[in-house]
């Protein structure tokens, strides 16, 4: 089952027209990153199964029912689904327990930065809860004394690599407490799948430096241009989920399957990640195997773990080549490059004068960023090298064509119109770039 199978056996007006099993109760909206937006009817089994997964999350990653805690959701609100799911769960954790207060200032920076300076002092912690380039611009963009207090991180809606994580850690100054900031993994049309945990962010970090747990815990089915036994290269997401609130399989083609119950039931639904299954037996014996027996102590051998690879309907086509941006992410997000840029980007393939085909990057800048103009060189090297370790696609071209295929980096000044804080990026679109500050 496809979104296309579904909006031709489901079609919206019918669907909340039925007053049968778990009738439409909202509508929300994808944000389109793969295409057009689709409109999602949410009914009161979505919302039921919203709080039983935040419930633990919340108990167990951030102490909520033991703390006064100030939930900020940073996800855009509106028609989209991160933010309205995010605040209807936080208003049903109160009934079970939860010290939770919750304001939605969305992605509006100066209400965040308000709300963090008055209302923050009152409580004994604060979640912030958003997209991870807007919540970097929150912490870029605070004072210290805000930043003082004790924050703590809920991120979703792209992946995170471990430099990122690094990174917001630093500016909370609590480098060295990364369970502090948690990714959760969803889509619009599921609702919300699982959520990282201390063990599975200890084990993805151990994963950098060893590659023998990287092959043994990241090394299984994976998109055929994605080399992930390179812990350089793309390091998918590990999740912790629960079979019960949604069941996953993989195919034959190690595609992600997901059913669930709801509006319209989703059975075997496919959203286009690829990934990877592993219980917590296996994932036992393989720490143990690998020698992490402190993690191996870590596991719930009933549990389930989801390792997630991305997505292979968003990338550009370069010259028959899938770039996807996952790889570009990791670029970007790195510590040499970090200072300058926010980490959002911007892939799109133009013809030159002669029609021939030419990469595009566009880089958002920081906030009064100060650069030299060997950045751009130095961050294009930085793309091809990694592309050429972990798209085979893109190597053969690079074999073929050399220089031809090295992008064409832009730098763009923070929050021009290709970046607009708060919204939810693309990260590949067809647009022709238009050069505003400097380029290769």
């Amino acid at each position: 089952m496809t979104k296309p199978d579904v909006m031709a056996n489901w079609p919206l007006h019918e669907v909340v027209s039925d007053q049968g099993h778990d009738p439409a109760a909202m509508l929300v909206a994808s944000s389109g990153s793969s295409g057009q937006p689709t409109f999602w009817a949410r009914g009161t089994t979505s919302f039921a199964k919203a709080e039983d997964h935040f419930d633990r999350l919340f108990r167990t990653q951030f102490q909520t029912q033991q703390r006064r805690t100030l939930v900020v959701v940073c996800f855009a609100m509106g028609t989209w689904t991160g933010g309205t799911y995010t605040l209807l769960a936080m208003l049903g954790l109160r009934s079970r327990g939860h010290l939770i207060t919750v304001i939605t200032p969305g992605v509006d920076l100066r209400a965040v930065q308000d709300v963090l300076a008055d209302l923050g002092p009152m409580f004994d912690r604060i979640v912030l809860a958003g997209y991870p380039p807007y919540v970097r611009d929150v912490l870029d963009q605070a004072p210290e004394a805000a930043l003082a207090q004790d924050i703590w991180l809920l991120v979703g809606g792209e992946p995170m690599s471990e430099d990122w994580r690094d990174y917001v850690l630093n500016r909370l100054k609590r480098v060295h407490e990364p369970a502090r900031v948690v990714s959760v993994y969803g889509s619009s049309e599921i609702g919300f799948v699982g959520n990282e945990t201390a063990l599975t962010i200890a084990a993805r970090r151990a994963a950098q430096k060893d590659s023998a747990l990287s092959t043994a815990l990241f090394g299984g089915q994976h998109p055929a241009s994605f080399i992930v036994t390179d812990t350089e290269a793309i390091q998918p997401t590990l999740i912790e989920y629960d079979p019960h609130l949604c069941y996953v399989e993989t195919d034959e083609n190690g595609y992600l399957l997901f059913t669930v119950d709801g509006t319209i039931p989703m059975v075997r639904y496919r959203v286009n990640d690829q990934g990877r299954l592993i219980c917590g037996q296996e994932l036992f014996t393989l720490l143990r195997a690998t020698g992490n027996t402190r993690l191996a102590d870590m596991v719930d051998t009933s549990a389930w773990y989801l390792v997630m690879y991305g997505r292979t309907d968003v990338a550009a086509i370069f010259c028959s080549a899938n770039i996807y941006p996952d790889p570009i992410r990791t670029v970007v997000d790195d510590p040499t490059f970090s200072e300058t840029v926010t980490g959002k980007f911007l892939v799109t393939v133009t013809h030159d004068a002669n029609q021939r085909e030419q990469l595009h990057l566009r880089v958002e800048l920081r906030r009064d960023a100060v650069y030299d103009e060997q950045l751009a060189d130095h961050l294009a090297k930085s793309v091809v090298d990694r592309l050429v370790r972990t798209n085979s696609e893109y190597r053969v071209l690079r074999e073929k064509l050399g220089s031809f295929t090295d992008p064409i980096v832009v730098f763009e000044q923070y929050g021009s119109e290709a970046f607009i804080p708060g919204a939810k990026q693309r990260r590949v679109a067809p647009a022709d770039p238009t050069p505003s500050v400097a380029s290769t």
